[in-house]
């Protein structure tokens, strides 16, 4: 049974070919890549209504919710757009500590905001979706450490939630790190799969800074799919998130902590697929939905929900990268990335604690990268229900 599958994902979009000269970083592309670069740009950039530079500097267009990229994909042509999900999961349990705060990308007191009828992108470059492809195609040496439902393809379940740490570790270039929670169908063959969480991932987003990401799939990572919003099928709806966009604070080892606090579910009535966050001054803000036209295997139920970590790390770079924090100490909170307040969604469409639930701690490479799953910390740990922590490299 294979966990966490680390695969090479071939966009559909992204299929220009760059050819890298060995041992430079010069890339050649003909001209009739180099046209058909400018045309996936061309058509990922719509016309904005504004635009602005957030605090880090990256211009963001805020396009008419109409007329986003998603609206592109073939499957989607007759799509209507949902604002809100037809109805919220009940039983959500928001627990709170005197040491848990949020990392928000985008401020409203520090950040503009998009008008009303428009949602935010980050204007996308010829480089972006260079790297984007060159970081599907090449994830040498990949590890995962983290917790799993068994791979059961009866099982039905509708969502989850949890609360991640989010860190800014410093990885050697090449190498990258996410921390994650994955929902999707049994893993065999091509899979249907949603995953979010914040990653840092230079050959990605071409800086070492911590953000947030999400990917999708709809065939286990072979043709169709990618990262945030680099091709058609994402539908964006808020007005504050911004796929991508970096995590501010974050938290540094035996300080405050700061966290990602986001729901998965189903829509019961559209089958969509939302994306829910607490960005402090919104509990509840609906940032997005995968629609069930693009993940049809998932349009009934995902069977499988995975939480940890992955990273990545050239054949030639002799330190590994580091997972979560960068360290393992699971009775250290605020030094030790964990994801906390676990909960699924089952078919009566409400959230509860995954206490009868079989939950498998998993791992390729256990001596570096380790993983625990606590079950009820709350005892121990008030505001943190079922956890799992998880990192590396291990102390020795």
């Amino acid at each position: 049974m294979k966990f966490f599958t680390i695969s090479v994902l071939v966009l559909t979009l992204l299929s220009v070919v760059s050819h890298e000269v060995e041992g430079g970083s010069r890339k050649f592309r003909s001209t009739e890549e180099d046209q058909e670069l400018e045309r996936q740009v061309n058509s990922l950039n719509k016309t904005p209504i504004q635009s602005f530079k957030n605090k880090f500097g990256e211009l963001i267009d805020c396009i008419d919710v109409y007329k986003q990229p998603a609206f592109d994909h073939p499957l989607l042509k007759d799509h209507n757009l949902q604002m809100r999900p037809s109805s919220l999961p009940k039983e959500l349990k928001l627990r709170r500590d005197d040491n848990r705060k949020i990392s928000r990308q985008n401020n409203p007191s520090e950040s503009k905001v998009c008008p009303y009828g428009t949602v935010p992108f980050k204007r996308v470059t010829k480089e972006d979706l260079i790297r984007a492809k060159v970081a599907f195609q090449h994830a040498p040496n990949p590890h995962y450490a983290g917790v799993t439902t068994p791979n059961d393809p009866s099982k039905q379940l509708w969502g989850a939630a949890t609360d991640i740490s989010v860190y800014n570790i410093t990885d050697q270039k090449g190498q990258y790190s996410q921390a994650l929670l994955w929902v999707g169908t049994s893993i065999n063959g091509p899979y249907n799969s949603i995953e979010y969480g914040w990653t840092v991932n230079e050959g990605l987003y071409g800086d070492g800074l911590s953000r947030t990401y999400s990917l999708w799939t709809s065939d286990g990572l072979q043709n169709a799919g990618c990262y945030n919003a680099l091709c058609p099928g994402y539908v964006q709806v808020s007005q504050k998130r911004i796929m991508g966009e970096p995590n501010h604070p974050v938290t540094i080892p035996g300080e405050d902590v700061y966290s990602m606090e986001f729901q998965i579910f189903k829509d019961p009535n559209t089958s969509n697929w939302w994306l829910f966050e607490n960005l402090g001054d919104v509990a509840h803000e609906p940032v997005g939905y995968w629609p069930k036209e693009i993940l049809p295997k998932m349009s009934s139920f995902a069977s499988v929900v995975q939480l940890g970590g992955k990273v990545s790390s050239p054949n030639d770079e002799p330190s590994p990268a580091r997972m979560g924090s960068g360290v393992f100490m699971p009775d250290d909170f605020t030094r030790t990335c964990y994801a906390s307040n676990i909960q699924f969604v089952n078919n009566n469409y409400e959230f509860y604690d995954p206490k009868d639930e079989k939950m498998l701690v998993v791992g390729d490479a256990p001596d570096t990268y380790k993983a625990a799953y606590l079950g009820d910390a709350s005892k121990d740990h008030p505001g943190r229900g079922y956890t799992l922590v998880f990192g590396g490299p291990a102390l020795r």
